[in-house]
């Protein structure tokens, strides 16, 4: 799956090495095995759970919903020290 990606990335930025390096250095960190982790695994924070649901799930699963004027997030940012489920 590794070799997947970074195919993908070398077509996407190929003119671009900066970005290519920093694109093969994030997708370091992705995870390709099923984790078995559930929203529900997750106590609480339902505000944050909705957030990354909007802002990374629901595009993906239901991609047609999220064209034209409403288009996906462009990203998420999330803050505060590790643990605590700040969005």
């Amino acid at each position: 799956m590794q070799s997947k990606i970074l195919k993908c990335i070398e077509k996407l930025y190929s003119d671009n090495t900066e970005l290519r390096k920093i694109a093969e250095d994030v997708s370091c960190e992705i995870v390709v095995n099923k984790l078995n982790v559930h929203w529900d695994d997750v106590i609480g924070l339902e505000e944050c759970k909705t957030a990354v649901k909007e802002a990374v799930v629901y595009p993906l699963k239901y991609p047609i919903s999220f064209d034209g004027p409403f288009s996906p997030w462009k990203g998420i940012l999330l803050y505060g020290p590790p643990g605590t489920g700040f969005i």
